[in-house]
């Protein structure tokens, strides 16, 4: 039991380190996903989409 509240204490105190490492991990899953099978044609670079999306997690993490 108390190995939990370590870990949940340590998670709590570095939240933003634990969010932004979930999305980065998601990201690169999806970004290597969409490298190999894409589902349309692009309308825009992927190069300005992902850099855009990454914009948005900064704006958004603090």
């Amino acid at each position: 039991m108390e190995t939990w509240i370590i870990m949940e204490t340590w998670i709590i105190e570095n939240e933003t380190l634990v969010r932004l490492s979930f999305y980065f991990g998601i990201f690169t899953i999806i970004a290597i996903w969409e490298l190999i099978a894409p589902r349309r044609a692009l309308n825009a670079s992927k190069a300005v989409r992902w850099y855009s999306n990454i914009g948005i997690v900064f704006l958004t993490a603090w």
